[in-house]
């Protein structure tokens, strides 16, 4: 889709860079410290701002914002126990990946691919005639295809090369849903995908039309468990890391909505 002629892909980008909470900080630090070299003689307030983006980061890069955010992600849908061996499809998304093609695919796939689609396996090996749809292209040719990285740990795993379809051709999420509905139509099938992430991958696909059924992994909130209250208020940059993971998924759901009125 292009609006005012630029695609929208595009104009996702431009808007997740400019709204990161780093950046916007970095923005605001830039003109306190701009105010400070011009003399400003209102210096107890530009104390009061720096004091106050202090404040501000160290509070999100304690552990109670990012969990909050990320619990109201990731408990709306249940981790997949017991399969349904009606179902004949598995779907797994992209999460990353990195690094040349010299690289194994263990070392290039991100954690959170790594996640996904071991627990695409663990599904796909319940239902004796399933298929595993690996999806994920490579933006701008810069690296393998995820569906590509995925595809050698499926055959290391000994999945069988006629139970495996590669979507290569995807940039994100809402392009995985739309290129797949040529092979599950109607179907019911698992969807596969960090926990946090499912929220918007099973609205992006029933926009589609498609009927996806949640099989999150990958969850964030679950190593707060079992820390104390002193190592939950310490800062650390692993906060900062699930803060935002939570933030690009309230993003993304707002820009589903936009796509969703504008389709």
């Amino acid at each position: 889709m292009v609006i005012g002629g630029i695609r929208a892909s595009q104009l996702r980008h431009i808007a997740e860079f400019l709204l990161h909470p780093l950046w916007i900080g970095f923005v605001i630090a830039v003109i306190l410290i701009a105010c400070l070299f011009k003399q400003m003689e209102d210096s107890k307030s530009i104390a009061f701002g720096f004091a106050m983006l202090c404040l501000g980061g160290v509070f999100v890069s304690t552990s109670f914002l990012p969990y909050w955010m990320n619990v109201k992600l990731e408990n709306q849908y249940p981790r997949v126990k017991d399969v349904d061996p009606k179902i004949h499809w598995v779907v797994v998304l992209g999460g990353g990946v990195s690094g040349g093609k010299a690289m194994p695919a263990s070392d290039a796939l991100s954690r959170a691919s790594l996640r996904r689609f071991l627990e695409g396996l663990r599904v796909y090996r319940q239902l004796p005639e399933a298929k595993l749809i690996l999806s994920g292209g490579s933006e701008h040719g810069m690296h393998e295809a995820d569906s590509i990285r995925f595809n050698e740990l499926a055959e290391m795993f000994g999945v069988p090369e006629t139970d495996r379809i590669l979507e290569r051709d995807s940039m994100n999420t809402a392009d995985e849903a739309r290129l797949m509905k040529s092979w599950l139509k109607d179907e019911p099938f698992y969807l596969v995908t960090s926990a946090n992430h499912m929220p918007r991958s099973i609205a992006l696909f029933e926009h589609q039309g498609l009927n996806p059924i949640a099989a999150p992994c990958d969850y964030l909130v679950f190593q707060y468990d079992g820390k104390s209250f002193f190592e939950k208020i310490v800062p650390s940059t692993r906060n900062l890391e699930i803060f935002n993971a939570a933030w690009h998924e309230y993003l993304g759901l707002f820009w589903a909505k936009v796509i969703k009125i504008r389709a």
